[in-house]
C-alpha cells in the first residue's frame, strides 16, 4: 500500500536535510573567517540544533518500497 504522503514527506524531509547542511556550513565560515574569539557555546548549540534536524529529517524519510 502507497502512502499518500510518501511525497510530501520526502519534500520535507530534504528540505530538512538541506537546512541542517547549511547551518554547518555557515557555522564553519563563521569560524574560519571570525576575528574575535568565537563563543563556544553559541557553536555547541549551533552543532546541536544541526543534529536534531538532522535527525528529524532521518525519521521522517518515508521508505521508497518497491
Amino acid at each position: 500500500m502507497k502512502d499518500r504522503h510518501f511525497e510530501r514527506r520526502d519534500k520535507t524531509a530534504n528540505l530538512l536535510f538541506d537546512l541542517a547542511k547549511y547551518l554547518l556550513t555557515t557555522a564553519g565560515a563563521v569560524i574560519l573567517l571570525h576575528n574575535e574569539p568565537v563563543n563556544v557555546g553559541i557553536l555547541i548549540l549551533t552543532f546541536l540544533v544541526a543534529l536534531l534536524i538532522f535527525i528529524l529529517a532521518v525519521y521522517i524519510t518515508p521508505a521508497k518500497g518497491y
